[in-house]
């Protein structure tokens, strides 16, 4: 493996969906000996280039991230030479603008790099790219790969509810978690595979895209790596920590009527997954 793209381009891309097992792709990928994984996930790069609005929001994202990661490397009993590397290129990327070329160039480029493939993974990056920006990234970006985790969309809807909840406090009482899907709308839009995957599988052609089923990495944790390995030309690797698990959403009991809201709401979404990957991939989604 000694492939090597432009400087500030990604080898891959990992764009979603949220709460569909992004985080756990983000820590296998980070153990793999070939790959450089970003010391923070979801650079927020793509999205917020040109858009001040939402920037008022990932530039706080981000920064937390940093600092979090920061905190982690001070907490090393033994801190080596590396750690302290680590540690101020951190310090130097949280005070440099972000979300320009440059700091995503920086980003990208770890001290530790040293020719590895490099990915980021912004599960935001599904639905908040512009058709014009898509196409300006796929003739920029040409050898860049897509990921996307396709959950099904009612679990999803739901894994995101208990998420939202749990971070609004943790009334989960019906009248609450209506209120919050109706205040917040990603709940319902970050799974609406429909209205964006087409638009991607437009720009980046089937050898650049792969879609993969969320079930599997429950079922086959291993086998879900093999196909991640293949598809960005990886050589097989047995150390992951496959039976992890990160950013796991905390456990809310959803009253039934939360649960047919979800599955109305996300009809369109079931039926598009059911014409373009057919039943069995719906059902190996969950």
């Amino acid at each position: 493996m000694n492939r090597r793209i432009a400087l500030g381009q990604p080898d891959f891309l990992g764009i979603g969906a949220t709460k569909a097992g992004t985080s756990w792709l983000h820590a296998q990928l980070s153990t793999h000996p070939d790959v450089c994984m970003p010391i923070i996930k979801e650079l927020h790069y793509f999205d917020s280039i040109g858009n001040p609005t939402l920037q008022m929001w990932t530039r706080a994202a981000v920064s937390k991230a940093l600092r979090r990661a920061m905190r982690e490397i001070r907490r090393q009993d033994h801190p080596s030479a590396k750690d302290q590397i680590l540690l101020d290129y951190a310090q130097r990327a949280l005070t440099e603008p972000p979300f320009t070329p440059e700091w995503y160039q920086m980003m990208l480029e770890r001290p530790d790099r040293n020719g590895r493939l490099v990915g980021e993974i912004t599960p935001a990056y599904a639905e908040l790219i512009s058709d014009k920006r898509l196409e300006r990234m796929s003739r920029n970006l040409p050898e860049t790969k897509v990921i996307y985790i396709l959950r099904h969309p009612v679990d999803r809807a739901l894994s995101h509810l208990r998420m939202a909840a749990y971070r609004a406090g943790g009334d989960a009482s019906e009248t609450s978690l209506h209120e919050l899907i109706d205040r917040q709308a990603g709940i319902l839009s970050r799974g609406a595979c429909e209205r964006y995957l087409p638009r991607w599988m437009r720009y980046f052609e089937n050898s650049r895209m792969k879609v993969m089923p969320y079930g599997e990495i429950k079922r086959s944790p291993r086998g879900f790596m093999r196909e991640v390995e293949s598809f960005l030309g990886l050589a097989p690797f047995d150390g992951y920590d496959l039976e992890s698990s990160v950013n796991a959403t905390r456990s809310i009991d959803i009253p039934s009527s939360i649960h047919q809201r979800l599955t109305r709401e996300v009809a369109d979404t079931l039926d598009y997954i059911q014409k373009y990957f057919g039943p069995e991939f719906l059902e190996a989604s969950r």
